[in-house]
């Protein structure tokens, strides 16, 4: 079974819900992110040393 939750913030990709297993990442705003996306924003954010939003 696939749901349809929205699309990706950046990149603009469906994010859905498939098999009950949620296909991305939700933002503290309620919007989305695909996996790639924030996997670039995540690299983005190490390179400049910024890893506050990373949880220990």
């Amino acid at each position: 079974m696939r749901e349809y939750l929205g699309q990706c913030k950046i990149c603009g990709k469906e994010i859905c819900c498939e098999n009950g297993f949620f296909n991305g990442v939700l933002l503290p705003e309620h919007d989305y992110l695909c996996f790639k996306c924030d996997e670039n924003k995540q690299q983005a954010l190490e390179k400049r040393g910024d890893d506050s939003s990373v949880s220990q």
